[in-house]
């Protein structure tokens, strides 16, 4: 009985062991696409930003979201650091498609004002990589001025 039971305990633990490498993996892949955007908008180069957005976020956002990012750096200054402050990861099924959703919530501190960033980001199980479908920046300094 205790070498069932001790060979239970072992089974239980790899499983265990195993799943939490699928979360770390999902989140250093996630987390890539949101440092990618933030080091393209802190070099400026708003094309190559506008590529870690998925279509959908395009079709969800009535503006110009490039032009958006272009007046954040104008009112806020230019980024200088961004943290990673809190992050969820979620894995949904459906009739529609089945995939990731990383939240995550960033403190990005530009020359003159802070701000928070918030970015939600999808992955498919089809294969495809992580694209962000929202975007959200709140920051006093875009009310002054």
């Amino acid at each position: 009985m205790n070498k069932i039971y001790i060979a239970s305990v072992l089974m239980l633990l790899l499983i265990i062991g195993s799943s939490g490498c699928g979360v770390v993996s999902t989140k250093a892949h996630a987390q890539q696409v949101a440092t990618n955007l933030f080091e393209a908008i802190r070099n400026k180069d708003f094309d190559t930003a506008m590529t870690f957005y998925a279509p959908e976020f395009f079709e969800e956002t009535p503006v110009d979201w490039m032009q958006v990012l272009k007046n954040v750096n104008a009112k806020l200054g230019d980024l200088e650091t961004y943290k990673l402050d809190t992050w969820s990861i979620n894995k949904f099924m459906g009739t529609t498609g089945s995939g990731t959703y990383f939240k995550a919530q960033y403190e990005v501190t530009y020359s003159r004002y802070t701000a928070t960033e918030k970015l939600t980001l999808f992955k498919p199980d089809t294969g495809s990589e992580f694209k962000i479908i929202k975007h959200d920046i709140e920051s006093f300094g875009l009310f002054l001025e």
